[in-house]
């Protein structure tokens, strides 16, 4: 689960503070990902803590980066959910766009899931069948 940057902080400090490490971690793959090991782990805190456990992030997903310090994880997971977010709304707005100009949704896909326009939102979130 995500929490906010600053929860995240307090709660390494806490753990600091009782002689223990923490590393916030949140992923991006959803479900699809943790069942098929492809998890992309955003890990914020010590680099010691973070190269102890590794082995761990390693089973669990295809990719582990340290992006700095505590809270770091958080922070990192809140660019990347901005940019699928607004990757998402270009996508719908392409959709309805092809929709007001006559264009069949399947061809759309056809070729907007091969070319400059693919994304993860076209070849995750947007299916059809041929």
């Amino acid at each position: 689960m995500s929490i906010d940057v600053v929860n995240a902080k307090k709660v390494a400090n806490f753990a600091l503070e009782s002689g223990f490490k923490a590393l916030d971690a949140p992923v991006s793959g959803g479900i699809g990902g943790a069942e098929n090991g492809t998890l992309t782990f955003m890990v914020g805190g010590d680099s010691i803590a973070f190269d102890c456990v590794l082995p761990l992030f390693e089973v669990m997903g295809q990719k582990a980066v340290l992006c700095g310090n505590s809270g770091a994880g958080q922070s990192m997971k809140i660019c990347n959910n901005m940019i699928l977010g607004i990757s998402m709304i270009g996508v719908c707005e392409a959709f309805s766009l092809a929709n007001n100009l006559d264009i069949d949704h399947s061809k759309m896909f056809e070729v907007v899931s091969t070319a400059s326009g693919s994304c993860w939102s076209i070849n995750t979130s947007v299916s059809y069948t041929h």
